[in-house]
């Protein structure tokens, strides 16, 4: 099945800014490509939502690939094979990331699938070998579940005994733009923990918070898994004496309900004390309930 995109009022702005801008005559998208790549999360996540399962994969997994190694549209295009001796232009690349493409992706997904094999193949042999550990073993399935089912997962353990790196790995292996990686900062504090998911997504800062979370949940569907690593800094120093419940873990809720992205959450015994026996057990026992699993290590 090949499927076009259709075109889109609204581009992404590649000069380094994430703000969303009207196509505008004196800027078009040939100067635009020009430029650094700069198409944030939410951008991404419309342009490809309806497209096939393939092609929304191989888009995603380039996406991830140009932002993990802070590529142009030239530079993407320069390596993306048109033919023997022919590469993609910076134009296409542009207007495919922004929705403004209306031709067939059939050949760009080979090109694309064809670049991933070539770069999957290196990566074998040149990153540091990840000692995989009954911890990592037990984790990646649990990742896996999250993933493949669309629930939240609870993973609890002891510091230092392998957790964040296991995350990590099973970020870096499982596409680029499939699984998201963010850990909560000291005393879980809302705004840096919004800049975290935002970073994490692809999407700029911003002086207005909420805007920043609204855009956020433009930038997860069902496809995605988000892994929150520290997740027990939430209740870590001051937090505990909150009024309320932990904003972070109320938009983690949020994210989740509405997205349909899966979630495992990865802390220490903290955590779950909190949760069961906490000043906030109560307000928490509906974010408790969505976990179809917790793993203990």
């Amino acid at each position: 099945m090949s499927t076009t995109l259709t075109q889109s009022s609204d581009v992404a702005e590649p000069n380094g800014s994430d703000a969303l801008l009207p196509s505008s005559p004196v800027i078009g998208p040939e100067a635009r490509a020009s430029q650094r790549f700069s198409v944030p999360g939410d951008v991404l996540q419309r342009v490809t939502a309806d497209l096939p399962e393939d092609q929304r994969n191989a888009i995603r997994w380039l996406y991830g690939y140009i932002r993990s190694h802070n590529l142009s549209y030239t530079d993407i295009a320069s390596k993306l094979k048109r033919g023997e001796n022919r590469t993609y232009d910076s134009n296409t690349i542009y207007r495919i990331f922004n929705g403004l493409h209306e031709a067939r992706l059939d050949n760009f997904i080979k090109a694309v699938e064809s670049f991933r094999r070539i770069e999957e193949q290196r990566s074998a042999i040149t990153r540091i070998e990840f000692i995989e550990t009954a911890t990592a073993r037990k984790m990646f399935k649990v990742f896996d579940s999250a993933l493949t089912h669309n629930r939240l997962v609870w993973i609890i353990g002891s510091s230092h005994i392998g957790k964040t790196s296991a995350s990590l790995q099973y970020q870096r292996t499982h596409n680029h733009g499939q699984t998201k990686y963010v850990r909560v900062p000291a005393y879980g504090r809302m705004r840096r923990f919004a800049e975290s998911l935002a970073k994490a997504s692809g999407i700029g800062f911003g002086p207005n918070t909420t805007n920043m979370m609204r855009r956020i949940l433009d930038a997860f569907d069902e496809h995605m898994l988000l892994i929150v690593d520290e997740a027990h800094q939430f209740f870590v120093g001051t937090a505990h004496q909150a009024s309320r419940i932990p904003e972070g873990l109320e938009f983690i809720r949020e994210l989740h309900d509405t997205t349909g992205c899966g979630v495992a959450i990865v802390a220490t015994e903290v955590f779950a004390t909190e949760a069961a026996n906490g000043k906030f057990a109560k307000d928490l026992k509906q974010f408790s309930n969505r976990k179809i699993a917790t793993l203990r290590l």
